[in-house]
């Protein structure tokens, strides 16, 4: 296997689980992974430190409360919610938005933030 097919089925697993650890924090329907993992694959990419990135062609999207940070998965599956609806489910009801405190815990800081923004922006708006 070349470096490159190395690299995206790397992304892709990374992307996969991503998508996995947020389904219930966007109601994303069970049915909906492999196509949300798709598209979600089309600007996912590996910066020079390994991390997880999206972007469209060299422009990194930003994310977080500045718009400095490159875009999370829970961000952009948050974006995604607008584009594909049909991918989700209904709202979440209520508070945590579907989540355990066990899987809130689980989350990255970044994703425990973009939860609290949209909580807030659900709560205030």
């Amino acid at each position: 296997m070349s470096y490159e097919k190395k690299i995206a089925a790397m992304t892709r697993a990374v992307v996969r689980a991503d998508v996995k650890n947020a389904e219930k924090a966007v109601n994303l329907r069970p049915s909906a992974i492999e196509d949300t993992v798709e598209r979600l694959m089309q600007t996912a990419a590996v910066d020079d430190d390994g991390r997880l990135i999206y972007k469209i062609g060299t422009t990194i999207l930003r994310g977080g409360d500045q718009g400095l940070d490159p875009i999370t998965t829970l961000e952009r599956l948050q974006e995604l919610r607008t584009s594909a609806p049909h991918l989700f489910g209904e709202a979440a009801s209520a508070g945590n938005q579907g989540l355990s405190q066990a899987e809130i815990d689980k989350l990255s800081p970044e994703d425990k933030i973009a939860l609290a923004n949209e909580l807030a922006r659900h709560k205030h708006g």
